[in-house]
């Protein structure tokens, strides 16, 4: 099995571990307070483990359109925490976390169109499945 697959899978386990824990730690607070602690939280673990591993030398390197996409990645991933806070908040952890979900969809119409990564029939119809799934679990 590619490492790739193992660190998805783990990313997948811990995305449910933070639907969960998130929706116990909003209950009575401010989601855009609670986002900020989670946030800092979130900081100060990565840069921990950045420092534990022992970045050096090559991987230290890094350029002004790094830090342009850096930011701007930030700039979504803060977007995208406020609301998923938000939502989860007020609405159901599992229907939250299925619309959240639909950014696979796209992503995949994003990576064919910004990478050019290949798009054939079971692609499409997998994008349609989880188009269909996520509507339907959302209104069930």
């Amino acid at each position: 099995m590619s490492m790739w697959i193992v660190y998805a899978i783990l990313a997948a386990l811990f995305s449910a571990l933070v639907a969960i824990l998130s929706k116990l730690g909003l209950s009575g607070i401010n989601s855009h307070y609670a986002t900020a602690i989670r946030t800092t939280f979130v900081m100060v673990v990565t840069w921990l483990f950045v420092w534990g591993i022992g970045v050096k030398g090559e991987q230290l390197r890094i350029t002004k359109t790094h830090i342009v996409y850096l930011l701007l990645s930030a700039l979504a991933t803060g977007g995208a925490w406020i609301c998923y806070n938000r939502a989860l908040q007020d609405g159901p952890a599992t229907r939250v976390a299925s619309v959240d979900k639909m950014s696979i969809v796209l992503i995949a119409l994003l990576s064919w169109w910004i990478f050019g990564e290949k798009m054939n029939a079971m692609a499409v119809a997998s994008i349609a499945l989880i188009t269909i799934g996520t509507v339907m679990l959302v209104f069930a």
